[in-house]
């Protein structure tokens, strides 16, 4: 009953906001057959986007407390059509295990993109509810919102909203009005979690943070502040701190050179037959693809060197972070990622 109820929202909603519909769901990723158990489909994430989009129009978000994060997020993905990315499980570890350096700062961050989101590996990122369930980060919005930067619905979207949802909703003009940064610049993060209780949408976490001159291990803890609207008990701390921690590291991580334009490589794009809505389909993108192609090289053992008999059996070892001194008079600095290499030898080595 449940999944027809669903299926019948998505219909009108399509049905109503083609154009709004159209700018959620235009892309559909193909993934690698070994990685498709890695992550949620993409039905359940434009999903849940619609049903934010109507939460927004009916005035059922305050936008004071937690829940407008999200909806920004959301706001800033239609705004900049936002990139989406993959999390490879194995290199989604390894930056799980990275420690920030201490003295990077927000001004060693280049952001790639002003919002994207990356959707996550299964189990990646977890800590338990407040009820005592484990719960999994499914996907996170990351967004910059800069400060003198406006921020809002675009009309066209607002227009098919009022087609749709009639006179529950405000104004046309109330629910596309912006609302612009006028403080400091922001940071933004969200994230979807596979924990839902019945009758109600599915957990989101989400925090926001003035980005300016700070420490970035100093981010990641949490202040215990909450935010309006939530419950002291309620809000999942760790899984804030952990989901703070991997968003930094691939903020760094896409800081290490500047990134092109991510083209579409169509396999078949967008199309629409008759009012109904075709997705395009174009290879999934993963986060490891914009890696820089560092030249990986053994290290060169002296030719004095002498065995000491110890052996370690091989493993890998994880990435870290590095500042690297170069230029004339050794005068720039930079940042670089050490890949996880494998290491060690055996007794038969």
């Amino acid at each position: 009953m449940r999944d027809t109820v669903e299926a019948e929202v998505v219909r009108e909603f399509a049905r109503k906001c083609p154009k709004l519909n159209a700018a959620i769901a235009k892309r559909r990723y193909l993934l690698p057959k070994v990685r498709q158990a890695d992550y949620v489909s993409q039905d359940l994430c434009d999903n849940h986007f619609r049903r934010m989009m109507m939460e927004w129009a009916l005035g059922r978000i305050d936008r004071n407390n937690s829940s407008a994060v999200e909806a920004l997020n959301l706001l800033a993905a239609l705004k900049y059509d936002r990139p989406l990315l993959y999390l490879e499980r194995e290199l989604g570890e390894k930056l799980m295990e990275t420690n920030l350096p201490e003295d990077f700062t927000t001004e060693d961050i280049h952001w790639p993109w002003p919002s994207f989101r990356i959707m996550l590996p299964s189990k990646l990122v977890g800590a338990p509810h407040y009820d005592g369930t484990l719960m999994h980060g499914v996907y996170v919005d990351l967004t910059l919102w800069e400060k003198g930067t406006e921020m809002g619905l675009d009309r066209k979207y607002a227009a098919e909203l009022k087609e749709l949802l009639g006179d529950f909703t405000g104004s046309v003009d109330d629910m596309s009005g912006t609302g612009l940064q006028n403080r400091a610049t922001g940071f933004y993060l969200s994230a979807m979690s596979d924990y839902q209780m019945e009758g109600f949408m599915p957990d989101v976490a989400s925090c926001i943070s003035s980005w300016q001159d700070w420490k970035l291990r100093q981010m990641i803890a949490s202040t215990g502040h909450v935010l309006a609207g939530n419950k002291a008990g309620e809000v999942n701390h760790k899984f804030l701190e952990w989901l703070r921690l991997l968003g930094l590291n691939l903020l760094l991580f896409f800081s290490q050179e500047p990134l092109s334009v991510i083209p579409d490589i169509w396999v078949r794009k967008p199309k629409t037959e008759g009012k109904h809505l075709v997705s395009g389909l174009l290879p999934a993108r993963f986060v490891g693809d914009c890696m820089p192609k560092f030249r990986v090289n053994p290290p060169i053992m002296n030719k004095d060197y002498e065995p000491s008999g110890l052996t370690v059996a091989p493993h890998w070892v994880r990435g870290y972070w590095k500042r690297v001194v170069y230029g004339k008079g050794r005068s720039l600095r930079k940042r670089q990622w050490i890949m996880p290499y494998r290491t060690g030898r055996s007794a038969e080595n």
